[in-house]
């Protein structure tokens, strides 16, 4: 007997529906942009996963796409997951339920099987692969195509786009930076054929919104707003605002306090937007995210509507390994490739993961996450698996903002150092030229040049980690890299347990927790995604259910629930 197909989205006036599709924003074909019903007409006589898969090979956008057709359900996203679908499986019901956040999903299930593993990933940083904190839902994964049988549930999987799926690099820089060049005018020029003026540009005082600003100046773009605020670097407004001065674009800069995040999270929207999307999957719903939109609203001459563009960047993986990868190494272990994937993107509980225990708990979880990647590789093929995990992991997940966060506000959005002709561009590129983003660096360099017709530096990395570079040294020379990162974290977690207030009164990002309870939560490990993450569970589990899984996770992981189970703010109390 065939299962009903519960489809439960946030937008439903955003998702175009015709008969039995829906899709939710815009994708290129053969050069043409399509949407709303041009894009369901592409879909219509689709009827299995593999002809879903060939046919997303051929698009280049952002974008949703679920199809019930007469024994299954299709479900896709994009290359990059920018559009997160969330689906039921293995549940003893007579539905089949789709959403487009996991709280939409969660809610039309009865069952409560939490997932231990998935807990102490959320709590650490999301979630990996499709698994979500329950285990009876899962989560498309960027470049896939999901088929559900409706008639016992039986899943099929394909990938539509893998990172650096046939790596053949080619070593001429010369001819990267020709064919770079005609590849992103390409991709801006999509950018502003898909956009809904104006261009919104959050433009920082580094490279990567530095290149898209350019790249509009260099085919043509005039209706432009750039911005910048204050709670990254100290350089960056006065860097943002000469570049955007250079270019002969609009700018403005916005200061972040204290209050405005407070304000953020005593609003009602906050609460909405957890309401309506959950955290279980990852994208956890971050309140200094939401001051941007107040700011926005509140600055009269600023746009109200528009395309808001992010600097998120197709090069970019490679700039976010581990340094320790690299200490005159061919070859590494799984366990050293683990602990530095975790200290690198799982930052919620930080100074841990020179111990074994979480590592040990999350190894096989995490490796089978990964595409492509076995138990011992040579030290390129763990780069390659480094820099997927940027691409299906820390994008999707912890960068992405949900679409009904900007269109509440709005605001569209679009994503042009994703485009995936860049994006699959980097398959050519080596890694010597991926590593740091020096290829495109580069170009930005001389595209600065040959437009404004001189160089403007960069910022400057903030940076308080006096005693690492002298721990990398001490470790290459003696081959004992273990110890000195040891060193490292000891030192960094009994300087922040010292100085609370300090910690609390210096980062924006704590702000949503009261400042009395800051201080008698805060041990020196745990980031602002910590608390976030454990305001979820907070709202998802009960306190017994809590209880229970501290029984079954590595000791930190344990501690850290018990000292904040059943506490929350009222940033995202119960409703």
């Amino acid at each position: 007997m065939d299962k009903d197909v519960n489809i439960n989205l946030t937008m439903p006036d955003a998702w175009h529906r015709e008969d039995n599709v829906y899709v939710l924003g815009k994708a290129f074909f053969k050069d043409e942009l399509y949407e709303k019903g041009g894009l369901c007409s592409l879909l219509k006589e689709v009827e299995d996963a593999k002809e879903m898969k060939s046919l997303l090979e051929k698009f280049n956008g952002f974008y949703g796409i679920i199809k019930e057709c007469d024994d299954k359900v299709l479900v896709g996203t994009d290359h990059i997951g920018k559009v997160p679908l969330f689906y039921s499986k293995g549940v003893k019901t007579d539905q089949i339920v789709i959403g487009d956040s996991f709280n939409k999903v969660f809610d039309n299930l009865s069952s409560r099987r939490w997932d231990s593993l998935s807990i102490t990933e959320l709590l650490l940083g999301y979630p990996s692969g499709l698994n979500t904190i329950h285990k009876d839902i899962s989560r498309v994964q960027a470049g896939e195509v999901v088929s559900i049988k409706k008639n016992n549930d039986q899943l099929k999987k394909y990938r539509h786009f893998v990172y650096m799926r046939n790596p053949e690099p080619v070593h001429s820089e010369k001819k990267l930076l020709r064919e770079m060049d005609g590849i992103l005018t390409r991709a801006t020029e999509r950018l502003v054929e898909a956009s809904e003026n104006p261009i919104i540009l959050g433009l920082s005082g580094g490279f990567d919104s530095r290149l898209i600003a350019l790249l509009l100046r260099k085919v043509g773009c005039e209706d432009v707003v750039l911005y910048c605020h204050n709670t990254q670097n100290p350089d960056d407004m006065r860097i943002s605002k000469k570049v955007a001065e250079d270019l002969g674009y609009r700018w403005f800069g916005f200061n972040y306090t204290k209050e405005d995040v407070e304000e953020a999270c005593s609003d009602n929207d906050l609460n909405y937007f957890f309401n309506e999307l959950g955290s279980g999957g990852g994208n956890l719903i971050n309140p200094t995210g939401l001051v941007k939109y107040s700011k926005f609203k509140n600055r009269a001459s600023f746009p109200d509507s528009g395309t808001t563009v992010s600097g998120s960047h197709a090069g970019a993986p490679a700039n976010f390994l581990p340094d320790r990868w690299f200490f005159d190494r061919k070859k590494i272990s799984k366990d050293f490739f683990i602990k530095g994937l975790l200290r690198k993107h799982h930052k919620g509980l930080r100074y841990i993961y020179e111990s074994t225990e979480i590592p040990d708990f999350l190894e096989e979880r995490l490796f089978n996450s990964l595409i492509g990647i076995k138990n011992k590789e040579f030290i390129e093929k763990y780069i390659l698996g480094g820099e997927r995990w940027y691409w299906q992991e820390r994008t999707a997940k912890r960068l992405s903002r949900h679409p009904l966060v900007r269109r509440t506000y709005g605001y569209s959005g679009w994503y042009p150092l994703w485009d995936r002709e860049f994006a699959e561009f980097f398959e050519k590129v080596p890694f010597y030229l991926r590593y740091n983003k020096r290829l495109q660096k580069k170009y930005t360099t001389l595209l600065y040049k040959k437009l404004c017709g001189k160089n403007r530096r960069t910022n400057k990395k903030r940076s308080d980690k006096k005693i690492l570079p002298i721990a990398k040294k001490a470790a290459n020379a003696l081959n004992m890299d273990k110890i000195a990162w040891k060193t490292y974290d000891m030192f960094k977690y009994h300087k922040n347990r010292l100085q609370r207030e300090a910690v609390y009164d210096s980062n924006l990002k704590y702000s949503f927790i009261p400042r009395e309870g800051f201080l008698k939560r805060y041990t020196g490990r745990e980031y602002y995604r910590f608390f976030l993450s454990m305001e979820s569970l907070n709202h998802y589990l009960q306190r017994e259910e809590l209880e229970e899984i501290a029984k079954k996770v590595p000791t930190e992981i344990s501690k850290a629930i018990k000292r904040n189970a059943g506490i929350q703010t009222k940033a995202l109390s119960k409703s």
